[in-house]
């Protein structure tokens, strides 16, 4: 049970829930052209202990989950059937606000308090929601939802991207284990056997063309690199490629770029470029790391530092990549084994651990 602490709403609102966030913009699909109504419900406030602070929400219907989390538990299914109860005797029924205390009348012993809002979402409301969800991100504008005691400001933020450079057995694992986790997933590989959307999770952006060509689509290629002798090869077809590529170039300041290619030269190619983005004025990205033994790590931080990587920015190299925990002997070794699932699930650990120490330092900047 984590400690939410008493709120205290900035002008522009704390940062908005990841998952809630995730779950309005999702409201569309949710609540297609047609669906009946259903009722959204939103933690607007939390004091002390409890499952989860302001912005948690889910939607239900006829008594059911149909997706997000308030945190679980008794107090989760007491809001859900207070929800559905209001929606059965009126699918337009006026938003309210509940709250509950953490203690024994719930059977939790958090010790906290909860107060959540529950509404009616028709399908038009919910495209509405979402569209509001999408002008404020766009705006950088607060989300404001509610009125009166149940209003909640919150900060819209752009969503973590994890970038997998290769589409093999680990990155498949690895997508199936990071689709839990409200992020964009991008894989790109240009061996279509490989990188084809049947063998990842929906949600996962999958790219059957060369790694580097897709860096240039999304313009993370310098334009010195063209010229410069260390650069990788010259690009075919960029064009064709840029075409091919759907969705929005990722942010590279709130972007985790994992290299787990089958060659190694091109995860030479790959960590070159990426790891220079600094060198010519470009931000850098947020996570940089390459999968490999500890050999194949040496020789590429000598080839790199050969052709003009700078110590400042090998330093900012995560490789190998997976959380890694002292042994007996307090050597720091990788946890887990060699097969996929258990590569995947330390690389997912190690994945989180950096975005919530990027996460902390972005809310103390603010």
């Amino acid at each position: 049970m984590t400690d939410a602490g008493d709120v205290t709403h900035l002008d522009d609102g704390p940062p908005m829930d990841a998952d809630g966030q995730a779950l309005v913009a999702s409201l569309p699909e949710l609540l297609a052209e047609g669906a009946a109504p259903a009722a959204l419900v939103t933690v607007v406030r939390a004091q002390g202990s409890a499952p989860r602070g302001p912005g948690a929400r889910m939607l239900v219907r006829d008594g059911g989950l149909l997706a997000g989390t308030i945190g679980g538990g008794h107090l989760e299914r007491r809001a859900m059937h207070e929800a559905c109860g209001l929606l059965t005797e009126n699918i337009d029924f006026p938003a309210s606000l509940r709250s509950w205390a953490l203690g024994p009348a719930l059977a939790q012993c958090c010790g906290g308090r909860v107060a959540v809002r529950l509404e009616p979402l028709t399908a038009p409301a919910a495209w509405a929601l979402a569209a509001k969800l999408r002008a404020a991100e766009a705006s950088s504008a607060p989300f404001v939802t509610g009125v009166g005691d149940h209003q909640l400001t919150e900060r819209p933020t752009a969503p973590w991207t994890v970038v997998i450079f290769g589409a093999g057995h680990v990155t498949r694992a690895l997508a199936q284990v990071l689709q839990v986790q409200p992020w964009r997933v991008v894989v790109v590989d240009a061996r279509p056997e490989w990188a084809h959307a049947s063998a990842f999770p929906p949600t996962t952006e999958v790219h059957a063309a060369p790694p580097v060509a897709v860096l240039a689509a999304w313009g993370w290629l310098a334009a010195r690199a063209t010229t410069d002798q260390a650069a990788p090869p010259a690009l075919a077809a960029e064009d064709d490629v840029a075409a091919a590529v759907t969705g929005p170039a990722p942010d590279p300041s709130r972007t985790l770029a994992l290299i787990m290619t089958h060659d190694h030269e091109l995860d030479r190619q790959l960590a070159w470029a990426l790891l220079r983005r600094p060198d010519v004025g470009e931000r850098p990205l947020a996570h940089v790391g390459v999968i490999g033994s500890r050999t194949k790590i040496t020789t590429l931080r000598r080839r790199l530092t050969g052709q003009g990587v700078s110590e400042a920015a090998l330093a900012r190299l995560v490789a190998p990549i997976g959380l890694r925990q002292p042994d007996a002997s307090g050597v720091e070794r990788p946890i887990g084994g060699k097969r996929p699932g258990e590569i995947a699930t330390s690389v997912a650990a190690e994945l989180m651990v950096r975005i919530a120490t990027l996460s902390h330092s972005e809310s103390t900047a603010t």
